[in-house]
């Protein structure tokens, strides 16, 4: 199960994956990157502490492929006002963000398709 801990408090991660492909004629890897971000602040409801998230990029590899550990938004003790917001540029299409809900409740590992079928764009 991945996990981090800091300051002795052990937070549950995600690992999202996915899958680019190009849709011509005859299908490709796409090539390109994806930028997760929160959209506020996450604070302990348990410890007097606030945090801000960093930013997380990932990079298509070769088969369009990628794979990134998120922190999950169901972490006992964390509130939950937050959410990753996902953008990128796949193959020179830039997309507008999307809210992604990461929750360690629905598994270690997850698909971002699956995910984007719950997400909402614009945010």
């Amino acid at each position: 199960m991945p996990q981090v801990t800091w300051n002795g408090i052990t937070f549950n991660l995600v690992t999202v994956v996915g899958q680019f492909l190009t849709l011509a004629a005859s299908p490709a890897p796409a090539s390109g990157s994806l930028t997760f971000t929160p959209n506020d602040l996450c604070w302990s409801t348990t410890y007097a502490m606030t945090g801000h998230l960093p930013t997380v990029g990932v990079t298509l590899d070769s088969t369009g492929s990628f794979s990134v550990p998120l922190l999950a938004m169901d972490n006992a003790g964390l509130s939950s006002n937050w959410n990753w917001l996902v953008s990128g540029s796949i193959s020179g299409f830039t997309f507008p963000s999307r809210k992604l809900t990461i929750t360690y409740v629905n598994g270690d590992s997850q698909r971002f398709e699956t995910l984007l079928n719950s997400s909402t764009p614009g945010f």
